[in-house]
């Protein structure tokens, strides 16, 4: 058997007679690796250029920064988006516990916060919602002796003022609110006393008769 020699000694195609072919296997077997790995990378790098597009950077932080402190310091008050963009803060306690019935409205264009007209009574723990014709609706809380209030109140955000209208037929704190698509409000739950359970009832509100 005839064996290739190099200066005497056995070639290496010789002594492994199927060493060619398993090379010309292995480096075509390199190269698909490699064109996939190509083909991953660019499909990695398309997928970041179209995120990139989508969401620009600085455009969705998902981070919280400070603006404008109200003018006073409350809590368990309500907050109402007006169709100006603007937001009606309303009630609530002071810092000291004192029951509020000033208001204020924030411009989220400059960050600051301006007084506006306080409501008739102080409200907390009250709720308050935009009606359709863009005015704002306050109803119930809790008075400075902890008794739920009926009373209730609406705000025009045209004129800063506040008008009285419609009680509610249950006094009551920390209920739901929310507004009807026939453009009613439904009022329901809550409690009537501090130290009391809460209620299952419910009742509605038309604007249009102010009841």
């Amino acid at each position: 058997m005839h064996q290739e020699t190099t200066n005497g000694v056995p070639s290496l195609s010789s002594r492994y007679p199927y060493r060619r072919g398993a090379t010309t296997v292995l480096t075509y077997t390199a190269r698909i690796r490699t064109r996939d790995h190509i083909r991953l990378a660019g499909m990695v790098l398309l997928i970041a250029v179209l995120l990139g597009l989508t969401h620009p950077r600085g455009a969705h932080s998902d981070t919280w920064s400070y603006t404008g402190s109200m003018t006073t310091p409350r809590r368990a008050h309500t907050a109402t988006l007006l169709p100006n963009g603007k937001v009606l803060v309303a009630g609530g306690s002071d810092d000291v516990d004192n029951i509020l019935s000033s208001a204020e409205v924030y411009d989220p264009s400059t960050g600051s916060w301006t007084p506006t007209g306080s409501m008739r009574d102080a409200h907390r723990v009250h709720s308050a919602i935009l009606l359709p014709n863009g005015k704002v609706l306050v109803a119930g809380g809790i008075d400075d002796v902890l008794n739920a209030l009926a009373s209730a109140e609406v705000y025009d955000p045209s004129t800063g003022s506040w008008t009285p209208t419609g009680s509610l037929n249950t006094p009551r704190w920390g209920y739901g609110m929310t507004l009807l698509s026939n453009g009613k409000v439904l009022a329901v739950g809550g409690w009537p006393h501090i130290t009391d359970y809460g209620v299952a009832d419910a009742e509605v509100y038309d604007p249009s008769t102010g009841i």
